[in-house]
């Protein structure tokens, strides 16, 4: 448990530091847009809109873009400074998106909530011995016939 923990907090600290450090337009995996995957995956029209989470969102460009296209959008991320600025920047976009602070490998999210969850660079930042936690949470998480979208 003490592992556990210690390693959340690390996790927490590093990424925390990234977006106090730096501003977020500097930060290489901040594109300042939507994913183009991301967007090519919604106007092909092949997935229904509903209930979506953006794993590891960051600022929240891909939640935002979620919302704006009629997705009910949540974003997870581990930074509060993240959060902060996801949370403003839906604000100045006009949208609605939740935002929690929290960590991936424990999404705390009801059982089949979502239709669609996005994950930008989240799963390659996750150890490998909790991987399979992170997998299966995402699994957890999505609704039958759900789609993960990962970058």
């Amino acid at each position: 448990m003490t592992d556990k923990l210690e390693e959340t907090q690390e996790a927490k600290h590093r990424w925390e530091s990234y977006y106090k450090q730096s501003p977020v337009n500097k930060l290489p995996w901040e594109e300042g847009r939507p994913s183009p995957q991301l967007v090519e995956l919604v106007e092909s029209n092949l997935h229904e809109k509903g209930p979506a989470l953006d794993i590891g969102t960051g600022s929240g460009d891909n939640a935002i873009y979620l919302a704006q296209q009629g997705f009910a959008c949540s974003g997870i991320d581990i930074s509060e400074a993240a959060i902060t600025h996801a949370t403003e920047k839906a604000a100045q976009a006009g949208v609605t998106c939740e935002f929690t602070l929290g960590n991936s490998t424990e999404l705390p999210y009801a059982d089949n909530t979502f239709t669609l969850v996005f994950d930008r660079g989240c799963f390659h930042s996750i150890s490998p011995q909790k991987r399979k936690v992170f997998i299966e949470g995402v699994h957890r998480v999505l609704k039958p016939r759900g789609k993960y979208l990962l970058i």
